[in-house]
């Protein structure tokens, strides 16, 4: 055999191995990057759900902050993959709007208007704390920025708490339950009391305490109702399921909250 037909068999095979080589690489870099751009947009719309699952104003400034900035944070990442793509841009753009607008709104305290609303709150305070754990397992928040940030979301949850139970309350005294509506207001009491050594919920306990004292003088009045106590027994039941249970061992929990990557 012509030893110019070896050499462009060989030649040939050079070629038809570089290009499987290259075609490979293409695939498996354009894989990667179809991954990424779903693991994005995945992150994206878990961010999105969670933030909407917040009545307006009802976060803090810096948690607020730490959503959107997370928001921007894979716009932009999106924009270096994508950059044709006009939706991460605007997405982009409204989002550094929210950001600046956080940064100039003073802290408010929403109340939350009804048990419905508040246990969904929960879930999403559920999430907005695994989100801020995650955060801190990447060093992208340090140790200091996520107890902050888990003291506010565990003020939030003892809020969310007290709201359900003067909306308990409140439909108890429209029924006539007065006794009923004492008790729910008891228990918002308590669970204020165990946080208040700083004595920042005086003046919530004491209008408690006043709407209890009402509430029993209305109830003092009226019949005996032989289904009181059966009710009154559904409503400490209540107690045990409280959200303020789920900080109670809050810190062993954590490395597993961290080792889940919703959001990264």
């Amino acid at each position: 055999m012509s030893i110019y037909i070896i050499s462009a068999i060989v030649i040939l095979l050079v070629l038809a191995g570089s290009y499987a080589l290259i075609h490979n690489t293409l695939e498996r870099k354009r894989l990667q990057r179809q991954r990424l751009i779903a693991a994005l947009k995945v992150r994206q719309r878990n961010l999105h759900h969670m933030a909407a699952g917040f009545p307006p104003h009802f976060l803090s400034p810096d948690l607020q902050m730490l959503i959107v900035r997370a928001q921007i944070d894979t716009c932009e990442r999106l924009i270096k993959i994508e950059p044709r793509n006009p939706t991460h841009k605007e997405d982009l753009k409204l989002y550094t709007a929210q950001l600046i607008d956080s940064k100039k709104e003073p802290e408010k305290r929403v109340s939350l208007k009804s048990p419905a609303q508040v246990k969904e709150v929960r879930q999403h305070l559920q999430e907005l704390l695994n989100f801020v754990a995650q955060q801190e397992g990447l060093k992208i928040i340090t140790k200091i920025q996520a107890s902050t940030f888990i003291e506010q979301i565990k003020r939030l949850s003892l809020h969310a708490s007290i709201d359900s139970y003067a909306a308990l309350a409140k439909q108890a005294q429209k029924a006539g339950k007065f006794r009923l509506a004492a008790h729910y207001c008891d228990l918002a009491r308590k669970l204020l009391k165990t946080e208040n050594a700083n004595h920042n919920y005086d003046v919530k306990i004491a209008q408690l305490t006043e709407a209890i004292n009402h509430f029993e003088t209305k109830a003092a009045a009226l019949p005996e109702n032989s289904d009181i106590e059966s009710e009154l027994s559904a409503a400490t039941e209540h107690t045990a399921t409280d959200a303020s249970k789920e900080w109670e061992n809050f810190d062993g929990n954590l490395d597993d909250w961290k080792k889940k990557q919703i959001y990264d």
